[in-house]
Parts: structure tokens; C-alpha cells; sequence
């Protein structure tokens, strides 16, 4: 089993959850380190799931799509000023 370690908004995108999971063989697991909180674990699951699990929290089995959603509401957002 190999693990995979990005950065989001670095190397890593919420989109490019689905890239990965995709890629990855069952049960791979990606370690995101998320901006000013703690990393997040994924493990590939069958049916297009995945185990979330925040470090120093409990984990749950989420569908693809709920992990992209998660991972952008963590996303970084940049304001243009007009």
C-alpha cells in the first residue's frame, strides 16, 4: 500500500481527488495537508467511496463526490479587487 502526500491548493485541488481515485489501487491512501487545520487521510474504497479521516478525529466512509465537496469548502479562495 503506498501513501501519496499533497498539499491543498499547492499540488492539490478538490478536483483532483477524482483524478487520484481513479489511479489509485484499493485501499491507497493520500495524506492532504490542509491550510491552518489538520491533515486529512484518504483510503480508497470500493464504489467509488473513500475513508476520510482527520488527524486527532474519528474517520467515515464518504462518497467521491462528498470528499471533492469537503475538500473544497477547505480550498483557499483568492478575492480580486475590481
Amino acid at each position: 500500500m503506498s501513501v501519496m502526500r499533497y498539499r491543498l491548493d499547492e499540488d492539490f485541488v478538490a478536483t483532483d481527488i477524482v483524478r487520484w481515485y481513479h489511479k489509485a489501487t484499493m485501499s491507497e491512501t493520500a495524506v492532504i495537508a490542509l491550510p491552518s487545520y489538520p491533515c486529512v487521510r484518504i483510503y480508497r474504497c470500493p464504489n467509488e467511496h473513500v475513508y476520510w479521516c482527520a488527524d486527532g478525529g474519528r474517520g467515515m466512509t464518504v462518497s467521491l463526490e462528498d470528499a471533492r465537496q469537503r475538500l473544497a469548502m477547505f480550498q483557499t479562495r483568492w478575492c480580486v479587487e475590481v
